[in-house]
Order: C-alpha cells, then sequence, then structure tokens
C-alpha cells in the first residue's frame, strides 16, 4: 500500500513538473519587464517604459492562470496514452467547473455580491475567466487535473456497440469527467470554505509559531519529499 502510494506521489511530482518548467522563464521575462517600466530608472511613456508594460501584462496572463494550466498539465502527464485527448478532455472539464459551480452559487443563494475580484477579495469567492466561482486557487486544477487523469487511465478504450459507438473511447471519458464535475462544483461551495480557513489557520500558525512553526514545516517536507524519492 505504501509503495503504491510512493509511486502516485512519484507520477504525480512527474506530470506537475511539466507546467512548472516553463514558469522560470516567465518568471525572468516579467522580472525584466519590471525594470523596463520601473521610472527609477526609465522615462514614463518612453518607448521603453511601454514595452516593458506590454511584456509585463502578457507574461501576467500565464501567472494568473496556473490552476487551468495546472488542470491541462496534470491530465496530460498523468494520461497513459491517448494524452492530447486527455488535456482536451481536462479543459473542458474545467470549463464545465466553472460554469457548474458559477450557476449553482447563484441558484442556491451563496452567490456574494460583487463583479471584479477584487470586490470580492477576502470572501471565498472570485470573477475567474468571467465566471463568479468558490475561490479555490490552484487547488480545483489540480483537483480536475488528477480526477480525469484517473478517468481516462481506466475508461479511454471502451467501445460500445451499435447506436452507442458514438459515446465510447474518450468521448465516454468527458461523460463520467462531466457527472463528477458537476458534483464537485456542488461540493466545493459547501466544503471548500471550511478547507480554506484550515489552510489559512496552518499557514497562520506556521508563520507566526517561530521554530516550532518552521520544525512544523520541515517535517511536512521531508515527509513528501521522502515520499516522491
Amino acid at each position: 500500500m505504501k509503495k503504491d502510494i510512493s509511486k502516485g506521489i512519484q507520477n504525480f511530482s512527474k506530470a506537475l513538473i511539466v507546467p512548472i518548467l516553463f514558469l522560470p522563464i516567465v518568471g525572468i521575462l516579467m522580472a525584466l519587464s519590471a525594470t523596463m517600466s520601473n521610472t527609477a530608472f526609465v522615462a514614463e511613456n518612453s518607448a521603453i517604459y511601454m514595452v516593458g508594460k506590454f511584456i509585463y501584462g502578457t507574461m501576467s496572463a500565464i501567472i494568473n492562470n496556473l490552476s487551468i494550466l495546472f488542470c491541462v498539465g496534470l491530465g496530460f502527464g498523468l494520461a497513459k496514452k491517448k494524452k492530447a485527448e486527455a488535456a482536451l478532455v481536462s479543459l473542458m472539464s474545467y470549463l464545465l467547473y466553472l460554469s457548474a459551480n458559477s450557476t449553482f452559487l447563484q441558484l442556491s443563494g451563496k452567490m456574494i455580491k460583487g463583479d471584479a475580484a477584487a470586490d470580492l477579495y477576502g470572501t471565498g469567492q472570485t470573477i475567474y475567466l468571467g465566471f463568479h466561482v468558490t475561490d479555490m486557487g490552484v487547488f480545483i486544477g489540480l483537483i480536475l487535473g488528477i480526477l480525469v487523469a484517473w478517468i481516462h487511465n481506466r475508461y479511454c478504450d471502451k467501445e460500445f456497440d451499435g447506436a452507442f459507438a458514438v459515446f465510447g473511447n474518450t468521448k465516454f471519458v468527458f461523460l463520467i469527467c462531466a457527472v463528477w464535475v458537476s458534483f464537485i462544483s456542488i461540493a466545493a461551495a459547501y466544503v471548500w470554505p471550511f478547507v480554506a480557513r484550515g489552510i489559512m489557520a496552518m499557514s497562520n500558525f506556521m508563520s507566526t509559531s517561530g521554530p516550532i512553526g518552521v520544525f512544523v514545516y520541515g517535517v511536512m517536507v521531508k515527509h513528501f519529499c521522502n515520499a516522491t524519492v
């Protein structure tokens, strides 16, 4: 059992590293553009300043959308075959989640008033890709990416006879994912606020408890690293 868990964490780490490998390039370009648009070095509205602003605004799209990138990256990386189709199903599942969660928040009366992400800061909800959703950050991307890959590996070769043949293979994977995503979108509205508070409490504990917090953080990192070796 322990060996299976360790292998699963290894596969997860290898899949997650694929999108992460692109982030240093994004970071370097953003740092360069921030320097180019720093009025301490260049004149405001100069050609260099405008180029810096343009590059920074362009690269920000990657950092602001890590959740969906992780979802697609995990779906692709964890799929044992038909990786391109797994990535596509991951993307569609992510969009389904946004729409389903937003719709449920509205129908259940849980939607907090706010027209922009800044208006909803600290409320547990946000505006993402035009959808008013529960703010799960990158975690929803990780959850959906793993879910899609697991379903894909089990059913991507499933075939049906006759009129149902069109629903076979990765189309069947998408159908199953759509059902799961619907349940997750509803559960997120009820469960995630408690999880978020727990994460915040743990973060505050480690940042304010001095050596004890550092020790707890170190133990957690050590166990995770040992599991991935």
